[in-house]
């Protein structure tokens, strides 16, 4: 394992796969807890997990075992390509109009992510550029999580 940019600390594939796999486990429960008498429970392995696959997440897959992890080339083109400058961007914006909408939970990141996500979901929402790197995001859940 190597040191994540900006993290000082080393976290392995194998490590990240492990956590992606708990909280899989986490919402399979959760799912389950609310599905009506006869319906089929959700396995955790029944969840898809999409990742940038750019860079050091191209490692991540060889750690899937028999979960759905879902590769995301970030720096592939945009589905809306007149729109975005890469895919990255476009998960970016995306993401961001689904927490407007209440659609994410940001309550297990620790304070300080939560104020450094707004305040970059501000400054993009006013840059001319639609491009964002998804690093921040990563490191700071992978820290917030205890990964």
């Amino acid at each position: 394992s190597t040191p994540s940019p900006g993290m000082g600390v080393a976290v392995s594939e194998d490590q990240i796969a492990g956590r992606l796999k708990v909280l899989c486990a986490e919402l399979a429960a959760l799912v389950n807890a609310k599905l009506q008498s006869g319906k089929a429970p959700v396995k955790p392995q029944d969840i898809p997990v999409h990742y940038d696959a750019d860079g050091r997440g191209g490692a991540l897959s060889s750690h899937k075992g028999d979960y759905k992890f879902v590769p995301i080339h970030a720096s592939s083109n945009a589905r809306a390509a007149g729109k975005f400058p890469n895919r990255r961007s476009e998960l970016w914006f995306g993401t961001v109009m689904l927490a407007r909408s209440g659609q994410v939970n940001l309550s297990r990141l620790d304070r300080d992510s939560q104020n450094r996500l707004r305040q970059e979901a501000m400054s993009q929402e006013t840059s001319r550029s639609r491009l964002f790197t998804f690093h921040f995001l990563t490191r700071s859940s992978i820290r917030s999580l205890n990964c």
